[in-house]
């Protein structure tokens, strides 16, 4: 009985066994898979581009500094300071996945050893669940903003039937749920084939972006006040308050900015991964900054207090106005917060944690992107 066991515990461990290519020059083990391996030639398919969409962040970073004194356009001048040091980072996090073509999860076994390696790649996974749960919370709020313009005040004023504990309203919970359902097949798209869809998320977030600076300073008479106000600290402590915001803003960003080897390891040249890091990089992480400062700056002439968050402030323009043109408004820009969510929970938290759990156990576990 025990050696029939045996033999049926043999036969499901090779039934589970993760696939492996056709003419292939490798073998799944403890320490390898098909996602493991330097990614061959032909799946090598992002170009510059690719890597420059990925920089459409750090929209409310100019809350943390003004937070801590400093005026707006010196707000400004630190994210110039945000922006060359992530680009730095990235390119230097980036050079072994564009010149080798491997992951961070693989590259993690050179400094932490063969199996002190899966100590970093576990670290990753727990905080890439809880990012997921973060980033898929706000996608939920980008669809209620949708739900909110499409169906209109049915849906915005629907009554809350959870109890407080909850943390959550019903129409939250609702949008959170479709969310989840749009993102369900995504994972299935091999990340060579993301790139087209990473495009039409970078066009799609940046005309939100700027459709709603146009509408703020428009709907404001101007960039508003907080583009004036003084900082409220001077000499050494506005120094170290500069200071401390730009290790603050470079920290959040840092887990990204390591893990760039996972996404330059697709590049069709070293170039194209080099263009969109050191050079678009520092650019859209300036300009997204300084369209957040400017869009809260005017919402606040407008509202009467400052609304960093932009989902936040979306559903405050939606409880002020349900008229034709602010449903439309919001729709089209929650629509282009939920794409952008959607990629980021692809991006930084899919794809990513599906090669470190591969790690973990490559010869039964791979990411299933196909």
């Amino acid at each position: 009985m025990a050696g029939e066991g045996k033999s049926r515990l043999r036969y499901w461990a090779k039934r589970l066994e993760c696939p492996v290519d056709e003419h292939a020059n490798y073998r799944n083990t403890f320490w390898c898979n098909r996602d493991l391996i330097p990614i061959p030639e032909d799946r090598r398919t992002w170009t510059w581009q690719g890597f420059a969409g990925y920089w459409v962040i750090s929209w409310t970073a100019g809350s943390t500094l003004l937070s801590l004194g400093l005026s707006a356009p010196q707000a400004m001048g630190c994210m110039v300071g945000v922006a060359l040091i992530s680009a730095l980072v990235a390119v230097l996090a980036g050079w072994p996945g564009s010149h080798l073509y491997l992951g961070f999860t693989v590259l993690c076994r050179a400094s932490w050893g063969m199996r002190g390696g899966f100590w970093p790649v576990l670290n990753r996974i727990v905080t890439a669940c809880v990012w997921m749960g973060i980033q898929a919370y706000w996608g939920g709020q980008a669809v209620k903003i949708m739900l909110r313009a499409i169906i209109g005040l049915k849906f915005r004023d629907l009554p809350n039937t959870l109890p407080v504990s909850a943390n959550v309203d019903t129409a939250s919970l609702i949008s959170f749920f479709v969310f989840i359902i749009i993102f369900s097949p995504l994972p299935m798209i091999p990340p060579e084939k993301l790139q087209l869809p990473f495009r039409f998320t970078f066009v799609m977030i940046a005309a939100t972006m700027f459709g709603m600076l146009g509408w703020t300073i428009n709907a404001a008479g101007g960039a508003g006040a907080l583009m004036s106000a003084p900082a409220t600290k001077s000499g050494p402590s506005l120094s170290w308050a500069a200071l401390f915001g730009l290790q603050s803003i470079v920290g959040s960003q840092a887990s990204g900015c390591l893990g760039q080897s996972d996404w330059t390891r697709y590049a069709k040249n070293p170039n194209a991964a080099l263009f969109g890091q050191f050079v678009a990089a520092p650019i859209f992480i300036v300009v997204t900054s300084v369209c957040g400062i400017l869009i809260t700056s005017g919402a606040a002439t407008i509202y009467g207090e400052y609304i960093w968050n932009p989902f936040e402030l979306l559903l405050t323009i939606q409880d002020h106005s349900m008229t034709p043109a602010a449903r439309a408004g919001t729709f089209f820009a929650g629509l282009g917060f939920m794409v952008d969510q959607l990629a980021l929970c692809q991006m930084l938290n899919g794809i990513s944690t599906g090669m470190d759990m591969a790690a973990l156990c490559p010869k039964w576990v791979h990411p299933r992107f196909e």
